[in-house]
């Protein structure tokens, strides 16, 4: 629209004839009812010829608005399958796929115990195993881990996980003392 009123505009320029802005609008909604072939460079080109394109092509690329739009659904049928593809994954390569590394053996683990564990107080995220080896099996630390102390847990939350109970054999049995004495 804009264009040809402007390929007309430069056309009556070159005549020597003006043209006002309504003139343009009346020629510019007759023109949009032809087809683009009659429309000629100022060489004597047709405009589709002189850019490279057949009638047909140069009819189908219009403003562009096409081209986008066909981008944007390709942009969406794309983004849609990989949704799909995401959630077709089973819960287990899910839970798989959000696991974090123990800072100090570096296996990928489910629940992982934050902590202070040397002299630099810095946090360290542990799995089960290497926090039992730096906390003595504690929650609060013993004498013989005088640096440990306890930041809480990280659980990968699609994946099933229990917290493990810190009641050891040695709160077991003095419950068991307690229940015992209570009884008699």
């Amino acid at each position: 629209g804009a264009v040809l009123a402007g390929v007309f505009a430069a056309a009556a320029a070159s005549a020597g004839k003006k043209v006002s802005k309504s003139e343009e609008a009346n020629e510019d909604a007759e023109d949009s009812k032809e087809p683009l072939e009659g429309l000629e460079s100022e060489e004597g080109v047709p405009a589709a010829a002189e850019s490279g394109l057949s009638e047909g092509e140069a009819l189908e690329e219009g403003t562009g608005r096409d081209a986008k739009s066909a981008a944007r659904k390709e942009r969406k049928a794309a983004l849609k399958a990989m949704k799909r593809e995401r959630r077709a994954q089973s819960p287990k390569d899910k839970a798989d796929a959000k696991r974090k590394p123990c800072d100090k053996c570096n296996r990928s683990v489910d629940l992982l115990v934050r902590c202070r564990i040397d002299v630099s107080q810095k946090w360290f995220m542990l799995c089960g195993r290497c926090w039992h080896s730096v906390s003595g099996g504690v929650p609060d630390g013993d004498s013989e881990h005088p640096h440990y102390k306890y930041g809480g847990l990280w659980k990968n939350r699609a994946a099933k996980v229990t917290t493990p109970s810190f009641a050891g054999a040695k709160v077991k049995a003095d419950l068991q003392t307690l229940q015992d004495t209570e009884a008699e």
